[in-house]
């Protein structure tokens, strides 16, 4: 148990104390749920706005489609840990599908009724995630050793 528990052992397994490495990986890529006429599917979440999202999936859908949407954002620069996931639930409509290279299919969904919380939610989400990743860019061009043997650029 940890140090900091005090409590009865409610666990079945006896434990050991140990030592090792674990390799571990989280997936990145939010994972999404549709629905169309009661058929449910699969797809990745590419990109998100606070007006709609595109989608990887395996199926062909033509435009002007109408779809449920559902899916859990984790934002995790959200201060209060309750509030960093949010289970979203829309309405939306295709806007466009085409083919990748890979054979996966892009498709654009605008959302219909998106809640006043669940659109702020999003757009938080997409604010302090543009941050990180305008944050990250930056830790990486300033890791980066100066090459050797490099001109300035003159101005």
């Amino acid at each position: 148990m940890d140090s900091h528990y005090n409590g009865p052992d409610r666990r079945k397994g006896v434990r050991a104390n140990t030592n090792f490495l674990v390799l571990y990986d989280f997936d990145p890529r939010l994972k999404v749920r549709l629905t169309i006429k009661r058929k449910i599917f699969n797809a990745i979440a590419k990109n998100l706005s606070e007006i709609g999202m595109a989608i990887l999936t395996n199926i062909d859908l033509p435009p002007n489609i109408s779809a449920n949407l559902s899916f859990n954002l984790y934002n995790n620069a959200e201060a209060d840990p309750a509030k960093r996931v949010r289970q979203i639930a829309v309405d939306c409509r295709t806007c466009y599908c085409f083919l990748l290279p890979d054979g996966a299919f892009q498709v654009g969904l605008r959302f219909l009724n998106l809640t006043e919380g669940d659109r702020s939610y999003i757009a938080k989400y997409v604010k302090d995630f543009a941050g990180k990743q305008k944050a990250d860019k930056e830790s990486r061009t300033q890791a980066r050793p100066a090459r050797v043997g490099a001109r300035r650029r003159q101005d």
